[in-house]
């Protein structure tokens, strides 16, 4: 059980700014065996999420506070997803060939699309945020940073890596062999080691 508590810490030190794992080990095994944890990592953050609605929500009106419950998710995050999607865009929209894409979804400078394309996906974010029903909207915010956080653990044990030194799905799916798990169906067994949940 500590172990698992350990690779939790992990997962929420590599995916948050929160120092949860400051005297850990962080190598690269230990490391792709807690990206079975991400789901669970954010389902921490919609709860954190759901917090702040609930003591935000009589104080601001709606749109201010879906608006700031987004810049939370960014913050808590160190917008390490955001910079991701800004690299693969910038990629994609001017890279001619293969070899050249790779170049600059590399490169730390972000071009013109890149920044188009993020303006339009946090705009589409805060719309599906603000367009919820308030009934329903708790439960969008604890699924939304799960799901998202499921389908990294999805994508990386099920996908072709484009680049040939993509270590984490080797060691990853190594991990989830061992312990008896496949990673692309989702498990609700919080217990289970390493369980990918919504």
């Amino acid at each position: 059980m500590k172990k698992h508590w350990e690779d939790f810490r992990v997962a929420g030190a590599f995916l948050t700014i929160f120092p949860v794992a400051e005297k850990l080990e962080m190598g690269p095994e230990r490391l792709a065996r807690s990206m079975g944890l991400f789901p669970a990592v954010g389902l921490v953050l919609g709860l954190l999420l759901v917090v702040c609605n609930w003591l935000l929500a009589p104080l601001l009106p709606r749109g201010v506070l879906d608006c700031l419950l987004l810049l939370f998710l960014i913050l808590a995050t160190g917008a390490l997803h955001l910079d991701g999607i800004v690299d693969m865009i910038d990629g994609l929209a001017g890279g001619g060939d293969r070899e050249s894409s790779l170049r600059i979804m590399k490169d730390s400078r972000v071009g013109a699309m890149g920044v188009v394309g993020l303006v339009m996906l946090l705009l589409l974010k805060y719309l599906s945020l603000y367009h919820v029903p308030l009934p329903q909207k708790a439960a969008a915010l604890i699924l939304m940073p799960a799901t998202g956080r499921w389908c990294q653990v999805f994508l990386a044990a099920c996908s072709t890596y484009i680049r040939s030194d993509g270590w984490h799905r080797s060691r990853f799916c190594r991990q989830c062999r061992q312990a008896g798990i496949d990673p692309c169906v989702p498990d609700p067994v919080v217990g289970k080691p390493g369980a990918l949940f919504l």
